[in-house]
């Protein structure tokens, strides 16, 4: 049996019978442990040069599968004036003004697209500017994390170096 019908039979869930006569099943397990063995590949930690700020982002697996990013480490935090943690004064939801730079979701629920091949469904935050965009994440050919953000057609692409 070729590769083709066995990668169809699996995402249909059947089993597949071997054209040499006997009756083995592949399980649909090890297509879905492939999957999201692939899905999980975006968990970890990232190095993001942006805008002129150095940061680190943890993209983590949540429970019910999805994905979030957040800052744990910003290379300028401190306010040059005041000597105070910077915190994120531009974000749209005011109750979150308060967060420290170094703590700032930048996105969650993002999920995986096996058919595409990206991580999308979700928003991501912008805390230079204070805004959410659309979201999609993909790997480049040298291993880096291609975010791209983009509001009504207009987006921006961004590299982050896994660590």
């Amino acid at each position: 049996m070729n590769t083709l019908a066995i990668i169809t039979a699996l995402l249909l869930g059947r089993s597949c019978t071997p054209t040499y006569g006997m009756k083995d099943e592949v399980p649909v397990a090890i297509f879905t442990g492939y999957a999201e063995a692939e899905a999980d590949r975006i968990v970890g930690d990232y190095l993001v040069y942006e805008e002129g700020n150095c940061c680190k982002v943890r993209i983590s697996r949540e429970a019910d599968g999805t994905y979030s990013g957040k800052v744990f480490w910003v290379e300028n935090m401190l306010d040059p004036k005041t000597g105070e943690v910077l915190t994120d004064v531009k974000n749209p939801d005011k109750s979150l003004r308060d967060v420290p730079i170094d703590r700032i979701v930048l996105f969650s629920g993002m999920k995986y697209n096996a058919a595409k091949g990206i991580w999308d469904s979700a928003q991501i935050y912008h805390p230079v500017f204070g805004i959410k965009a659309n979201a999609t994440a993909r790997f480049d050919t040298e291993g880096n994390l291609l975010i791209r953000g983009s509001v009504l057609g207009i987006g921006k692409t961004v590299s982050w170096k896994k660590l």
